[in-house]
């Protein structure tokens, strides 16, 4: 599909020699990477967090990442989960339970679509 192109944009000059090697496209352009590197602050306050990201279904096993988060037991640690109740399974709210149950609200949090609690 690529020599079909109309054109072949890069980001990076490496990217653009690859294409050329790999006969991509014969129209090349490199762009700049819009992202800039943004230099730590001396302020900044750092937190060792193990975040999660998903849609919550019971298939994930949320409930098994939560047990074994908090059985490790370090405290210097937050778990972060954040999606939303798929497919009307109420896993948001047996996450909840089970957070409580385990006496982890200080270092559990669930974030998202109405589950969100602190």
């Amino acid at each position: 599909m690529y020599r079909k192109a109309a054109g072949y944009v890069a980001q990076t000059r490496y990217a653009a020699e690859l294409a050329v090697e790999k006969n991509w496209n014969k129209k090349i352009r490199v762009i700049g990477n819009p992202v800039r590197q943004i230099p730590p602050s001396s302020k900044q306050v750092k937190e060792n967090i193990v975040l999660s990201v998903g849609r919550l279904v019971r298939t994930k096993h949320f409930d098994d990442l939560v047990r074994a988060f908090v059985e490790i037991g370090n405290p210097d640690w937050k778990l972060i989960i954040v999606g939303g109740d798929a497919q009307k399974q109420m896993v948001g709210k047996e996450l909840r339970t089970l957070i409580l149950s385990l006496n982890a609200e200080d270092s559990v949090i669930l974030e998202g679509i109405s589950i969100g609690y602190r």
